[in-house]
């Protein structure tokens, strides 16, 4: 089984690749967003401690994060691997994602790091915010960004050690992109 993992900052186009990844390699695409949604839509013991984290404006805690992948993993483990949307996001993350997919036999894990420019992640995040009437604070955005770099630096020298590390240029057209991505990845 084969795990691909999607790095970059918010509107550097994870999603919409780990869509076109998942559909082109027959992954699975594992959104954590996603699976807290499904959880507390079915409403089950898990569920609902996820609603009282929600319900409080606080981060849910590692530990239910990684049930709920133990768990989707599991659900899926005939799968030919997975393909992770802006996850992990602590070291701490990265360190127990290693283990979960040692855990399942996941050998081959590959990182791929959507590099696009500040100003171009910029006039995305206020589009997208447009599109969906409402505005974007500029400075907070850059804020966002800046916490970003100094997070995941650390967390991509951890990957760095221990799986493949692919920088992408995620400055094009999304083809073009995924067309890099694609290439980097060889024979995945």
């Amino acid at each position: 089984m084969k795990a691909l993992i999607l790095f970059g900052p918010p509107g550097s186009g994870k999603g919409t690749q780990a869509q076109i990844l998942a559909s082109k390699f027959k992954l699975v695409s594992v959104s954590i967003v996603d699976i807290l949604k499904n959880e507390v839509a079915k409403n089950s013991e898990l569920g609902v401690k996820v609603g009282e984290f929600l319900k409080k404006g606080v981060c849910v805690s590692d530990e239910i994060i990684f049930d709920l992948i133990r768990n989707f993993i599991e659900l899926h483990k005939d799968s030919n691997g997975f393909v992770f949307d802006g996850f992990p996001r602590t070291i701490k993350q990265a360190e127990e994602l290693k283990n979960l997919f040692n855990s399942f036999g996941i050998s081959s894990v590959n990182v791929i790091n959507l590099q696009v420019y500040e100003n171009e992640v910029v006039k995305r995040l206020v589009q997208r915010a447009e599109n969906l009437g409402k505005s974007e604070d500029i400075e907070l955005i850059k804020n966002k960004l800046r916490n970003y770099e100094h997070t995941n630096s650390k967390i991509l020298d951890f990957m760095c050690n221990n799986c493949g590390v692919f920088d992408i240029n995620g400055m094009g057209k999304i083809d073009e992109v995924n067309q890099n991505i694609v290439g980097a990845l060889g024979v995945f």
